[in-house]
């Protein structure tokens, strides 16, 4: 069986945009990328960056894999697609970012909540960023009580 797939929600909504000049608070975020093409420069961001006069497409959420996955490893073939079939199966559009480490789950957040549904259903599990330091705290406990003293 392979392994369980964990995603982190992000709290933060996100949109798509087209920028002409950067926003200056976009270093201090949490997450942005930023795509050049012959025809256009977009930048994914939290939507709090961006006015009504930018050409943008808002509310997304983040889902991000957690992992860092190697990508000459045959571990992560077909990774993407794992996730990708389920939200297929129930018409649900996302779009993922990938980074060298690993991928980002993109959901509008209209379907965010039956996308988790979905993915919960189909063994994957999704965490929010305060489980996720809990848990993470709670396993560095276990690992320090399996330490000879």
């Amino acid at each position: 069986m392979k392994n369980k797939l964990v995603f982190k929600l992000f709290p933060e909504k996100y949109c798509y945009a087209h920028f002409k000049d950067l926003p200056e608070e976009l270093h201090s975020t949490n997450f942005f990328s930023l795509t050049k093409t012959p025809t256009e420069f977009s930048l994914f961001c939290e939507q709090r960056l961006v006015n009504d006069s930018t050409k943008h497409d808002k509310n997304w959420r983040v889902l991000q894999l957690q992992g860092i996955f190697d990508l000459e490893s045959d571990n992560s073939v077909g990774i993407t697609s794992r996730f990708s079939t389920v939200l297929a199966k129930y018409s649900i559009n996302l779009c993922v970012i990938a980074t060298f480490d690993t991928d980002y789950l993109l959901i509008k957040e209209l379907n965010l909540e039956l996308a988790m549904q979905h993915l919960r259903a189909n063994n994957f599990e999704i965490v929010k960023r305060i489980k996720l330091a809990v848990k993470l705290f709670i396993n560095s406990l276990l690992i320090i009580n399996k330490c000879p003293t």
